[in-house]
C-alpha cells in the first residue's frame, strides 16, 4: 500500500511478522522497488527477500534493485503496450519470426488478422484522448476474451490490432474475423457515462 501511494522504494530490515498480511510469511527482511511503465505508472514490483538472520539490506542493494527495475521497465515497455497491456508491435513481430522459423518447412498454415478500429481519430478530436484510450482498452479486453485459445493478439498502432491464429485454415480464419468484427460492433462503448459508438 505504501509503495502504491508514494511510488517510492521500500527497504525494511525490521521484523515483519506483525505486518498484517505479511505475517503469514514469517520472519524476513525485504527491499522492494517499483517498476514503472512508459506512462510512469507502477506496473510491477521487484523485490529481494532475505531471512531475518541475514545481513540488513543496504543502499547498495537498493541501487542494484533500481538498476534492475529500470532494465525490466525498458523490457516491459518494448514488449507490452502500456495502454492495453497487450504485446507490442515489436513483441508481435518477434513472435511471428519465431513461429515462422519453427515452421520453416511451411507445412503448418497460420493466419494473420489485422483489426482497425474505425473513427478513433474523430473520437479523440471530439471527446479527447482519454475517451479514445478508454475505447481502445475496452476493445482490447473484448478481443482478448473473444479470440480463440492459442491466438496471439497485439496492439500494433494507435488504432490497430493484429491477431495471429496458429495452425488455422483460411476458412476458419475468415469465420473468426467475421465473429470478432460482429462482436465488436455490438459493444456498448461508453466514456464518462456517455455512449461513444
Amino acid at each position: 500500500d505504501r509503495m502504491a501511494s508514494t511510488g517510492r522504494p521500500i527497504v525494511c530490515n525490521d521484523d515483519l511478522t506483525d505486518a498484517g498480511s505479511l505475517a503469514a510469511f514469517g520472519h524476513f527482511k525485504m527491499a522492494a522497488m517499483p517498476v514503472r511503465n512508459g506512462r510512469d505508472a507502477i506496473c510491477g514490483v521487484l523485490m529481494m527477500v532475505n531471512g531475518q538472520d541475514a545481513p540488513d539490506f543496504r543502499n547498495s542493494d537498493r541501487n542494484l534493485l533500481a538498476s534492475i527495475a529500470e532494465k525490466a521497465a525498458k523490457l516491459i515497455e518494448r514488449s507490452f503496450d502500456p495502454l492495453t497491456g497487450l504485446p507490442s508491435r515489436w513483441e508481435f513481430e518477434q513472435r511471428i519470426d519465431a513461429l515462422l522459423a519453427r515452421d520453416r518447412e511451411g507445412e503448418a498454415g497460420h493466419a494473420l488478422l489485422w483489426i482497425d478500429v474505425d473513427e478513433l481519430r474523430v473520437l479523440n478530436e471530439t471527446l479527447g484522448m482519454a475517451a479514445g484510450d478508454a475505447v481502445m482498452r475496452t476493445v482490447a479486453r473484448h478481443l482478448d476474451a473473444q479470440q480463440r485459445a492459442g491466438g496471439l493478439l497485439a496492439r500494433l498502432d494507435a488504432d490497430e490490432f493484429g491477431l495471429v491464429l496458429e495452425n488455422c485454415a483460411v476458412s476458419s480464419a475468415r469465420a473468426v474475423a467475421e465473429t470478432l468484427c460482429e462482436s465488436v460492433r455490438k459493444l456498448q462503448l461508453t466514456f464518462d457515462g456517455q455512449s461513444v459508438a
